[in-house]
């Protein structure tokens, strides 16, 4: 699947190496998001995940998911 998106996009991404599928209690999970941020933005990226880090495992993030 992964693949075919990438040759649709016609170059200017890449598959995330090494993946690993998320597990909840020991089984593989999908329905999973995510966010990309472009190489040159890594500033931005930095500054998202560092916000991220104050939601995630939270009460409010476990009601929401």
């Amino acid at each position: 699947m992964v693949g075919s998106l990438l040759k649709k996009a016609g170059g200017g991404m890449e598959r995330a190496q090494p993946f690993n599928e998320a597990m909840i209690v020991g089984h593989k999970v999908r329905g999973y998001g995510a966010f990309g941020f472009r190489k040159r933005d890594q500033d931005v990226g930095n500054a998202f995940n560092e916000r991220l880090k104050g939601v995630v495992g939270w009460a409010d993030h476990l009601t929401l998911v």
